[in-house]
């Protein structure tokens, strides 16, 4: 078996180390994102309900952007859509450093992020589009570890610098996302899509719309509804962690959910290629509910012992194993299952389903936290969870069944 993380990935597309590199460049500079719950909470005073409406209110703007970048992704130039997103919200992201935070910058800033959602699912789709479907999970892993090589300490610079720098907070996330860009563009000439012939599955639909692909897939509508509820339990890992952790530690909730947050990265790191080894015989549901059951004793670890700083690192190291099975596994799943041409349409489809559930998870589990504290709280989220894995378990044969090409060809 192969462990070592350069030969894991080793044989990909050029572009494939490209996306990583940026990626990577991307997410060192991330630091507002992984304390924007304590930035409302801390610093503009927001109670829990407060701060789920107004994440609520970023996941509803995110339907109408993230379908209109699916479309614009299967239909225009995605290197074009990526330039125009990235640079836009550099600008945003600096703008808000130099005039300051208060309630109109806040809303700027989530236009920054909104266009940053919008240009997910065609950042998603080009992982695919530069792989055949055997070596797509090898893909998104690496795209993986980039990301949380990028954050490894992002977020504990962060919490230290909160108190008296959020400004430079805003200012070095700008200048990130600024020279990711530039190295983009540099490397990257052209973005066309590679053509799977072992997967029937993947070839051009010329006739039809997104819509009957999941008339047609009916098992996709039953997975588009775990993964919603999954994106609820994921949630609570930056909605009610940082929340829980800030009433039981006070000013120190956010360097221990900073340190929580970089440990998280490092586990990424240090793990993904060899989960990505490890399970790579495992077809893709067995992994996502292998993924749930880990999320589920992460939780249960914090949850019990809450106020006890030695178990939050066994918990998170948990916790991650979960996230990453999750990640090389669920993209996958669904790409392998759609005409190439209809990838992004698909995928912010989903991710707008998903977003717009979930920001309803977020203010149901908020009224939750305000009126009857973190502890019920947790509870919901873990019945989620465990809802999560039953219903994986019954959607099982379903796929074999619609699917069955994929399990001949063990790429299920």
């Amino acid at each position: 078996m192969k462990i070592n993380i350069f030969s894991q990935y080793r044989g990909l597309q050029k572009e494939i180390y490209v996306l990583f590199v940026c990626k990577l460049i991307d997410n060192a500079g991330l630091l507002v994102g992984p304390m924007f719950t304590l930035i409302l909470s801390n610093k503009m005073g927001m109670s829990g309900t407060e701060i789920a409406l107004y994440l609520s209110l970023f996941s509803i703007l995110c339907v109408p952007v993230q379908l209109l970048g699916g479309r614009l992704g299967d239909k225009v130039n995605k290197k074009l859509i990526i330039n125009i997103c990235d640079i836009t919200t550099s600008l945003v992201y600096i703008f808000c450093g130099i005039v300051g935070l208060n309630k109109v910058t806040l809303f700027v800033y989530m236009l920054g992020s909104l266009l940053q959602n919008a240009e997910s699912p065609i950042y998603d789709s080009m992982i695919a589009d530069f792989t055949t479907s055997a070596d797509r999970e090898r893909a998104y892993s690496l795209n993986y570890v980039g990301l949380n090589l990028g954050l490894a300490l992002a977020p504990t610079i962060a919490g230290f610098m909160l108190k008296d720098y959020l400004w430079l907070m805003f200012v070095i996330s700008g200048v990130s996302e600024l020279i990711s860009i530039i190295v983009f563009n540099i490397y990257i000439k052209d973005v066309k899509a590679i053509v799977d012939e072992t997967n029937v599955y993947e070839k051009k639909m010329e006739e039809g719309n997104a819509l009957s692909i999941f008339k047609e897939n009916k098992i996709l509508i039953l997975m588009l509804i775990i993964f919603s509820l999954g994106t609820i339990a994921y949630n609570m890992y930056a909605y009610l962690m940082p929340l829980t952790l800030a009433d039981v530690h006070g000013d120190l909730g956010s360097i221990y959910y900073g340190t929580i947050s970089s440990i998280n990265c490092i586990v990424v790191f240090t793990c993904t290629a060899l989960l990505t080894n490890i399970l790579e015989r495992f077809i893709s549901i067995d992994k996502m509910m292998i993924a749930e059951g880990c999320e589920l004793v992460g939780y249960l670890l914090f949850m019990l012992f809450v106020g006890k700083q030695f178990m939050y690192y066994p918990m998170i190291i948990i916790f991650t194993v979960g996230e990453i099975i999750n990640t090389i596994a669920i993209t996958p799943y669904i790409t392998r299952r759609i005409p190439l041409n209809y990838r992004t349409r698909i995928s912010s489809f989903i991710s707008v389903v998903a977003t717009v559930i979930g920001s309803f998870g977020i203010y149901a589990i908020g009224k939750i936290y305000d009126n009857y504290g973190y502890n019920l709280a947790w509870i919901v989220t873990i019945v989620i969870i465990v809802l999560i894995i039953v219903l994986y378990s019954c959607v099982k044969k379903m796929d074999k069944k619609t699917y069955p090409e994929l399990y001949k060809n063990n790429l299920a």
